[in-house]
């Protein structure tokens, strides 16, 4: 059985349950032993087909509109949001980086996006299949280099990668033509093999990229609010800051905007919210919250590029 369709059927899991359910791929802790074969053969029986689950996904996803104007200065930086947490950003010198990669079941990824031309550098902030699902493949593929916690990179290393760069929190290295940081997160790590066991992926975190031309760009992975959020700020002032909003697993738009309070970005733009359906967070309700504050709240569209 792929792992692929493991993870298609927990996506139709977690609609069928309406959100009363934990998604397997890292979200909560899984079970050992006869609970995990008696799971397995529970998916493996759904009745649901692998068209109708993409269908419903889709119809809970950010849907393509006009990219409304914005000040956002991304400096020479072409960032595009492929859904969920997934993100492509293309360097002022050509390199090309993907965050979180989550391509071929992401219900909010465009299908022209789905598969990857070009990759020069994996980043990921965490070991749950909506951030890592394709991860490996295009490792495997591309043979980019793969940043990301110590036990991530081993993990990934042991999957096919051939150059990773492990880091932890606090950390900082030179890939290609990005300097990295590696900053906190407040969240789980588990990492879901083929066989439904949960092995110890590290800690969650996030990165700050600062660009080669000064531009500093913060992607918070999943996390919670948390105060050291204004130690991000003290330390690396980043100007776009790439924040979850959806609840449940992240933080709500409340706690988004007491985020902002903290970080003091210019811009941001949310991420993490209506790939399924108790994601019900929205950015409409972030901007309102942040009226007062001076920060730009940017909406995008999946599959469009901006900057």
């Amino acid at each position: 059985m792929s792992a692929e369709g493991d993870r298609t059927r927990e996506i139709r899991r977690l609609r069928a349950a309406g959100g009363a359910a934990r998604i397997q791929g890292g979200k909560g802790k899984g079970e050992k032993g006869k609970g995990q074969r008696e799971k397995g053969k529970e998916q493996r029986n759904a009745k649901r087909t692998l068209t109708d689950a993409k269908c419903e996904a889709n119809s809970q996803a950010p849907t393509a509109t006009d990219q409304r104007p914005t000040t956002m200065n991304l400096q020479g930086v072409k960032l595009t949001w492929l859904g969920h947490s997934c993100f492509r950003v293309e360097t002022p010198g050509g390199r090309v980086i993907y965050i979180d990669p989550w391509l071929k079941e992401n219900p909010a990824c465009p299908a022209e996006h789905k598969q990857v031309k070009k990759v020069d550098v994996l980043l990921c902030t965490h070991g749950h299949f909506d951030h890592i699902a394709d991860a490996a493949a295009i490792a495997r593929e591309h043979n980019p280099v793969v940043v990301g916690i110590y036990e991530l990179c081993a993990w990934m290393q042991k999957k096919g990668a051939k150059q990773i760069a492990p880091m932890n929190k606090g950390g900082s290295q030179t890939v290609g033509d990005v300097r990295v940081t590696m900053v906190h997160a407040d969240h789980s790590c588990g990492i879901q093999e083929d066989d439904g066991s949960i092995v110890y992926g590290g800690e969650a975190c996030g990165y700050v990229l600062e660009f080669e031309n000064g531009f500093k760009l913060y992607h918070a992975g999943d996390t919670n609010v948390f105060g050291d959020m204004h130690i991000i700020h003290e330390l690396y002032q980043p100007e776009v800051a790439l924040l979850p909003i959806g609840d449940l697993f992240t933080m709500s738009p409340r706690e988004a905007a007491y985020a902002c309070g903290l970080l003091k970005p210019k811009t941001v733009i949310p991420m993490h919210w209506g790939t399924f359906p108790p994601l019900i967070g929205r950015p409409r309700e972030l901007q309102k919250l942040v009226a007062d504050m001076g920060v730009e709240v940017v909406e995008l569209t999946p599959g469009k590029t901006v900057g």
